[in-house]
């Protein structure tokens, strides 16, 4: 094992493969890709979740009680797949042609006081969707023909509150939180930029601009283009991309101090120096990214819906940012390097 690991990374190291000489290459796809994301943007927009669009909740009873014995009324038990499977299907009845989507579906109870019966913490269904405008008139009409809808497809007529009213629930996230968000990175960056200008290269500053610049655009291209939805997981994927971005940037510069340090420098131009810095940092970088994306895929497939979108956009961060740091990250400090402005 630990052999195989001492020749992996040895063949990294020894690879003839020249970094920065191909960089334009390398550059094309992470182009087209925020291209492609450009133009759906300008279409279709960031698919957005609930937290910046709202979204109104309703509850229908299952009737897994006999307080209701009308014939007209069926019976469910949601623990029966079929009949957690029927109720579904009449809801998705209900709602399809109303421009809206289901975004959460979950077996929940409620109480029930009528004028024929009572029921305490029954079976029910609770589901929570999104609207297709944010004008609220159309919201009220669709959220009308919903329950209406819902009463006949669960025969409900005779039975206040087995249904309750569809509600709308104004958007948590609104143009404050996201000039904070923005805010907040920008301090990051400023603190960012003058660390790295201070400690190593006064043009680091210059390549962290342009590094992070390419990461959070093709972050959120892909997210654009793979159709992620949007909620509150936004500043943590901004934040993410921001730390992968960084660290990246840091780790490089400190292996070229390292290498600068050891008297390697005095034969090596700008693109060899950044080639060699780069592949000696490869295989340890892979073991971060690699555990990493492990870590955010079991997230992915094992978590809530709201987690399982925040670890794949995750990974298509790490992913983005691993490429970049790895293929255009040493061209651009290769270009802006000036070797009398790092510290010995």
């Amino acid at each position: 094992m630990i052999k195989n690991k001492i020749n992996l990374e040895k063949k990294i190291i020894q690879n003839k493969f020249n970094i920065t000489k191909n960089f334009i290459y390398f550059l094309i796809a992470p182009l087209i890709i925020i291209l492609i994301g450009i133009i759906l943007l300008s279409t279709i927009g960031f698919n957005l979740g609930t937290d910046f669009t709202g979204y109104s909740v309703f509850k229908v009873y299952a009737n897994n009680e006999p307080e209701i014995t009308d014939e007209n009324v069926n019976s469910y038990d949601l623990n029966d797949k079929d009949d957690y499977k029927e109720v579904y299907n009449k809801i998705v009845s209900a709602i399809e042609d109303q421009n809206v989507k289901i975004t959460s579906y979950l077996v929940s109870s409620m109480d029930i006081i009528g004028e024929n019966f009572i029921v305490s913490n029954g079976q029910a269904i609770e589901v929570k969707i999104q609207h297709d405008t944010n004008k609220i008139e159309l919201i009220n009409e669709q959220n009308n023909n919903i329950y209406e809808n819902l009463v006949d497809e669960f025969s409900y007529q005779n039975y206040d509150g087995a249904i309750s009213s569809v509600d709308f629930v104004n958007p948590s996230s609104n143009l404050t939180w996201i000039i904070s968000i923005v805010s907040s990175i920008i301090f990051a960056f400023i603190v960012a930029a003058i660390y790295l200008s201070l400690r190593y290269n006064r043009t680091a500053s210059l390549v962290m601009l342009m590094q992070m610049a390419l990461d959070i655009f093709l972050v959120f291209a892909l997210l654009t283009i793979c159709r992620i939805t949007i909620n509150f997981s936004l500043g943590i994927i901004f934040l993410s991309t921001f730390i992968f971005s960084l660290f990246n940037i840091i780790y490089v510069y400190m292996k070229i101090n390292d290498i600068f340090k050891s008297g390697k420098y005095g034969s090596l131009n700008n693109n060899e120096l950044t080639n060699v810095a780069t592949k000696e940092i490869t295989y340890k970088k892979m073991l971060i990214y690699i555990s990493l994306i492990i870590i955010s895929i079991i997230f992915a497939i094992v978590s809530v819906e709201g987690v399982r979108q925040v670890a794949i956009s995750l990974i298509l961060a790490l992913i983005s940012t691993f490429y970049t740091s790895q293929f255009i990250l040493p061209s651009f400090i290769s270009t802006f390097y000036k070797a009398k402005n790092l510290k010995k």
